[in-house]
Parts: structure tokens; sequence; C-alpha cells
């Protein structure tokens, strides 16, 4: 398989192709979980994966509906999860997630007895309805818990509790996230699937294939071995292809046509899935921007895609009522790539309900 075509396949297999998910619900159910550390980045991962949503309609989904949910989840890391997915993969993961970071959890003084005592005395905290994180320190404290607010022991509490099945994310409190009790704010449980670990498999690599057995491995922060016992258990499933000499597998043989046309440019927000779904990041990047795309302190960039391939990256500057997009090339930007991009740029702006412009970065490579 060439990878033109390996790419039109990813971009078709997480909504970025011609065909969008209906809703926000929908497109959060088929990524298996949407990486939501940042805010701001989450709901625009939404936007352009879904047709014409706007930013309230994912702060409805998450507090109104409250079919998705931001909770700890996958590499020990925040993601939006569908509500009806959400018991099942903590259930999967959560223990694996837990003992990972037992060694760090040490170091900041929550040893295993002080955190049963922690989750016990937050049980009690949220019992009363949504806090933030500052409110959680008090009531904490009040219960004989005391936790440095600086440190970033309280932050770790809350995760051992979230990928316990406990806690989740709740409604903005002014301009700060809180947390709830899952089972206060989701009622209900759809029954979890019969082989959990074989259901991973196979939505993986149906929303993200092709991919190797690597990357599941990797997204999921399980062992390689266990990856693929989970892909021997759903065997038929799988149709495995080669992409310049490297074994990848996807749920059902997809033809060149099957994977249609790509939308030519878009513009993915910063911890995009498209980028973090998967170890091996070649077939995306570009040679000439083959290195990681890791910002300070981590943080992973917006990116430009331009059929399939990250060619640039960009960050918002807002000036009164107008956001200007800043592209920063990475390679030269083909001149057919400008006018779908004033398109991706104003359907930002539709989105998250302001003017926008696109403009260029100084220094960049551009056959504008």
């Amino acid at each position: 398989m060439q990878q033109a075509v390996a790419r039109r396949l990813r971009l078709q297999s997480q909504g970025l192709g011609q065909t969008k998910h209906r809703d926000v619900t929908s497109a959060v159910g088929a990524a298996i979980g949407v990486q939501a550390q940042d805010n701001a980045a989450f709901a625009l991962a939404l936007r352009v994966r879904t047709e014409g949503t706007l930013a309230s309609d994912v702060t409805a989904a998450l507090v109104e509906d409250r079919s998705i949910i931001r909770t700890w989840a996958m590499r020990h890391t925040i993601h939006l999860m569908a509500s009806d997915d959400v018991r099942w993969i903590l259930a999967l993961l959560g223990p694996r997630n837990i003992a990972a970071g037992r060694g760090r959890r040490a170091q900041l003084g929550l040893t295993d007895d002080v955190s049963a005592r922690g989750l016990r005395a937050l049980t009690a905290v949220l019992a009363h309805g949504p806090l933030t994180r500052a409110a959680i320190i008090e009531g904490l404290a009040k219960r004989g818990v005391q936790m440095d607010p600086r440190s970033q022991a309280p932050v770790h509490l809350i995760a051992v509790a979230a990928m316990s099945g406990l806690v989740c994310g709740g409604p903005r409190i002014g301009s700060k996230d809180s947390h709830v009790l899952l089972d206060d704010w989701l009622t209900g449980a759809k029954p979890p699937p019969s082989d959990p670990m074989a259901e991973l498999a196979t939505r993986y690599f149906t929303t993200y294939g092709p991919a190797r057995d690597s990357d599941f491995a990797f997204w999921t922060g399980i062992p390689l071995g266990q990856a693929r016992q989970a892909m021997a258990a759903i065997g038929t499933a799988l149709t495995e292809v080669s992409v310049d000499g490297k074994a990848m597998w996807l749920v059902a043989r997809a033809s060149e046509a099957a994977a249609g046309a790509a939308r030519s440019a878009l513009l993915l927000p910063r911890f995009d899935n498209y980028y973090l779904g998967y170890r091996d990041r070649e077939l995306i990047l570009s040679g000439d921007s083959g290195q990681p795309l890791h910002g300070n302190g981590g943080i992973i960039p917006a990116t430009v895609v331009v059929n399939g391939r990250i060619v640039a990256t960009w960050t918002v500057t807002r000036r009164r009522a107008v956001a200007s997009m800043v592209v920063q090339p990475l390679e030269r930007v083909d001149r057919s790539a400008i006018e779908p991009l004033e398109r991706e740029c104003a359907d930002v702006g539709r989105f998250l309900g302001f003017a926008t412009e696109l403009t260029w970065g100084t220094g960049g490579r551009t056959q504008r």
C-alpha cells in the first residue's frame, strides 16, 4: 500500500476525511478517547471531526447531556470519553495506570496508606456536588488529609480516584475545572463488552488504522505482548497491509477507492489524536519535519495537515475582535493548500464565535 493511500485511510478513520461524524458524542465515541488536557484544544479537535458543531455543543454534551466525560484514562492522561465507554475502559486500563504511578506518588508523600485514606476522604468531600481542586484540598484538610496546594500531590490523588472509577470531571466553576463523583454524575451503566481487550483492539484499528501493533500498545499504555494477544483474539477482523515494508493493520480491507478523497488541508489543535494516536509518526511527518513535535513543557503544538502530512504548526494571536492564526511552515507549503486553509480558518471562527484571519509566520517557506 502506498503511503498516500495509508494517510487517506487514517484521515477517513479519524473522521478527518470527507465524511465527518454527525455530532460531538459520536465523534468522541468513535475516537475511544480524545486527548483533553487542554480545554481549548479538545473542543477544536471535535470541531474538525464534525459538521456544523459549535463550541457550545461541546459544553452541552459534557454538562447538560453528559454523553461524554472528561477523565484520566489511556496512558494516565486526561481524555474525553463516551459515557457508555468510561466504566469498562477504566476497569480495563485503570489498575495498570495506577500501579505505574505508584513510585511517583510515593515521592509526593502519597504512600499506599495515605492514598487509601485520601480516596475515602475525597469521596466524602465530593458527596455534596462538584468542587474545584482548591475546594477539594480544603475539604481533605478538614478530614485530616493535608496536602500542599503547590505540589502535584492533589492532582495525583484525584487522578487515582478517576482511574479507579470514583470521580470524573464536572462542570466549569468560573474559570476553573471541577470534579464530581462518577456515580452521581452518570446514572445507569451500559453492560461492558464480553471481551473488553478484544473490543479495545477492534475499536482502535477501526478508528486509527492502518496502524502498527506498537501504535496500539503505545496509545493504550499496555505491554506490546498484551496488545498482540488482543489483536489475535479478533483474528480475521483485522487485515494486514504493508506500508513501505512495515506491517500495519486495519479493520476490513480497504481499497484505494475506499480511502476516498481526503480534505486537502486541516487545522488541527494542540495534542490532537492524529499525532498522539501513534507511536510511529513517520507516515504523517515529512522529511523536513521528521523530528518529534514536542514543544516547551511537552506541549504538542497545533498542526497544519495537508494531504495527511504535517507541514506546519500554527498559533493564535488575539488582537481586539480578530484572532490571527499564524502558520509557521516546517517545509514548503503548496499553493493549492492556501484556499482550503483559509476556509479552515474561517470555520474555526464560526466554531468559536469570533472573526479570524490566516497569516504566515516570518521566515516560513511557502509558495503563496
